[in-house]
Formats: structure tokens, sequence, C-alpha cells
């Protein structure tokens, strides 16, 4: 009788690749938060403060997009790893069951 697989490992790779996504878009959340904007990187001009303040807003929503990706990322790759999981329990049961003694006889009995 055939093994009854469900194979996993790709599965399982796509949340490795996911978590190390999230791991990154966490770290680069975590530097652009801890950068300064300051008016006088643009010198003695007027509007030298109202650049600076449109570029903290900036910061701040890339800094929390980069959060919401690092989130949303680590949850796809738990969402891999519990469907891999699932997939590897499945392959368990069905062989248990292929392999028992009523689904032996009606396999042997058709071949």
């Amino acid at each position: 009788m055939a093994d009854m697989r469900y194979d996993t490992d790709q599965l399982r790779q796509g949340g490795r690749i996911s978590r190390q996504a999230s791991d990154q878009a966490g770290t680069a959340g975590t530097i652009v938060t801890g950068t300064l904007v300051s008016a006088r990187a643009f010198g003695d001009v007027g509007p030298a403060g109202a650049l600076a303040n449109v570029l903290e807003q900036a910061k701040a929503d890339h800094a929390k997009g980069a959060q919401t990706a690092a989130g949303n990322t680590d949850v796809s790759g738990q969402r891999a790893d519990t469907t891999a999981n699932a997939g590897d329990d499945l392959t368990r049961t069905t062989t248990v069951a292929a392999q028992s003694g009523v689904s032996r006889q009606v396999a042997d009995g058709m071949s």
C-alpha cells in the first residue's frame, strides 16, 4: 500500500519566511521610530518647522505601517504552522486507518 502523506515542508518554509519578514519589518519600525526630525536640519528658514512636522508625521505613519506589517506577517507564519501541523496529524491518522485490519482487507481484496 502506498504511503499516505500530506507534504507540509513548503508550508513550514512559508511560515519561516513570514516570520523572518515580520522580524525585519519590526526592526525597520523600531529604527524609524528612533530617528529625530529637527527643523534645524533645514536651516534658518520660515517653513523649516512646518517641513519638520510633515516629515515627523510621515515617519510616524511609516513606523506604524512597519509594525502592522510585522504583526500581520507573524500571524501568517503562525497560520502556516497550524495548517502544517493539521496536515501532519491528517497524515498520521489516515496512515493508521489505511493500515488497519479492515482497510487492509478491503485493499487486498480489490487487487
